[in-house]
């Protein structure tokens, strides 16, 4: 029996890859020092819905509170200058009020000026650095805020949080029973539709950390599936923090098609040092190329906004 699709709950999905298990484990070991354990299944699917194109992963495997904390210990995991940010602070005003859930140190919240902001973040060590900057932040799910919040705000919002939700559905609906009838919905996510969707070896797209990968068809039947209207997409602008990721992943793809190799997420082959040292050299040669801003593709994320009716 197929898996159902977390977003549309449709039964037609298909298997896109698999993950053996404890290779994800060995790379995680690797790259972050984070041992995920032992688990019950030998492989993670990532899977497709044919009707609304999410892309999900299967069992569902989330991080628990411990695992983030883990990962704050690096300076990159919550920066403080996002273009996100900026593009989303366009669709807030000093008069709304402002849900975003998710909000880490609470950067976003510091570039916005509104008539009041609450944010629900389940990891205490960054609530408490946002509650410490002044801000309302609370350890709360979504579902459970809204249950005594319905249509409370005038904005919810959220950057880099919902390709970390297993339960797609229950998120999205709680966002929009905390949002008021005309107002606005902003979500960011990895771009799966630009160089991130085509990266191997990134496992912080892959679970634990993420349990979902977003394109833009599966953004617009999103506003389809709930009866949103569009206001805008924005894109990223590739950052230098990620040309090097980029160019790594231009080389690694052009190597495959050059041999005719399948396109995995895992994929041993790149960690070998006689694949590695090429693909190096050659990627720091692309770079200098992308030097001029002007020439660089989409970025890491894209962000969405959506208007309830």
């Amino acid at each position: 029996m197929a898996e159902s699709c977390p977003l549309c709950c449709s039964s037609n999905t298909h298997a896109v890859e698999s993950l053996p298990f404890g290779v994800l484990r060995r790379f995680y070991l690797r790259q972050m020092n984070i041992d995920l354990g032992e688990q019950s299944f030998v492989a993670i699917d990532l899977r497709r819905c044919e009707p609304c194109d999410l892309r999900f992963y299967t069992p569902a495997f989330s991080g628990d509170e411990k695992f983030y904390e883990s990962l704050q210990r690096f300076d990159w995991y919550y920066l403080a200058e996002k273009q996100e940010y900026e593009f989303a602070a366009h669709y807030v005003s000093s008069e709304d009020r402002v849900l975003e859930v998710g909000p880490g140190r609470g950067v976003f919240a510091e570039k916005i000026k509104s008539r009041s902001y609450t944010g629900l973040e389940l990891s205490e060590a960054a609530a408490n650095q946002a509650r410490e900057r002044g801000m309302s932040v609370y350890k709360c799910s979504i579902e459970e805020h809204s249950k005594d919040n319905a249509e409370g705000y005038d904005v919810v919002c959220s950057f880099q949080v919902l390709e970390h939700i297993a339960d797609t559905r229950s998120f999205i609906e709680s966002c929009l029973r905390c949002l008021k009838s005309g107002g606005t919905m902003i979500h960011s996510v990895p771009y799966e539709d630009g160089f991130i969707g085509r990266q191997h070896n990134n496992i912080l797209n892959m679970p634990p950390h993420h349990a979902t990968r977003w394109t833009d068809q599966a953004l617009h039947n999103l506003a389809r599936m709930f009866d949103l209207q569009v206001i805008a997409f924005g894109y990223d602008r590739l950052s230098d923090l990620h040309l090097r990721a980029y160019s790594v992943a231009l080389i690694e793809n052009s190597m495959n098609r050059a041999l005719g190799r399948r396109q995995r997420s895992l994929d041993a082959a790149f960690e070998n040092l006689l694949v590695k040292a090429p693909v190096r050299l050659l990627s720091r040669l692309l770079e200098r190329g992308l030097k001029d801003k002007g020439l660089r593709p989409a970025g890491h994320s894209v962000t969405i906004v959506y208007r309830k009716p």
